[in-house]
């Protein structure tokens, strides 16, 4: 998460030129900060608290937040910048109205099994599966199976299958 964490906040890319691959690549990694924020969130949060996860999430975990680093460090990346974030998300957010409603800096999101589901099948594959073995260890195996059925039906209506 260190480099995509480090893309989550508004940078300045020198040289990009016309490398489509790139940019599908950065605009998958904001919509992958995006659901998984969302899924960290409660119902009914600020537009600043949404840029605070976003910017949070290249932290988890690391052992420097504990001991050492200025436990503010996310506020004072965030704080400063927010008119920044708010510029690079736009669009993003915009894609995300079916389970997101934003007015006047307050965001409220669908919580419901839907909206979860349609974050959770959104996820890097790699996050999904650690999400998906952590909640089988939790879970029977019949339980296990019938998440699995609508992981994969969620994912193949995803990519119009």
């Amino acid at each position: 998460l260190y480099v995509a964490g480090r893309l989550h906040k508004p940078v300045n890319i020198i040289e990009q030129g016309e490398d489509k691959e790139l940019k599908e690549a950065l605009c998958i990694n904001l919509s992958s900060a995006v659901h998984t924020a969302l899924l960290l969130l409660p119902e009914r949060f600020t537009e600043e608290e949404l840029y605070m996860t976003v910017a949070g999430l290249s932290y988890t975990g690391d052992f420097r937040m504990v001991v050492g680093e200025d436990r503010n460090k996310v506020a004072n990346i965030v704080r400063p910048q927010v008119d920044r974030f708010r510029e690079l998300y736009r669009k993003k957010l915009h894609e995300f109205a079916p389970v997101l409603h934003m007015s006047d800096n307050v965001c409220v999101q669908n919580v419901g099994s839907g909206g979860r589901m349609a974050h959770l099948t959104r996820l890097p594959s790699g996050i999904r599966d650690r999400v998906l073995t952590m909640y089988i260890t939790n879970q029977d195996t019949r339980q296990a199976e019938e998440i699995m059925v609508e992981i994969m039906v969620e994912i193949a209506k995803a990519v119009g299958q």
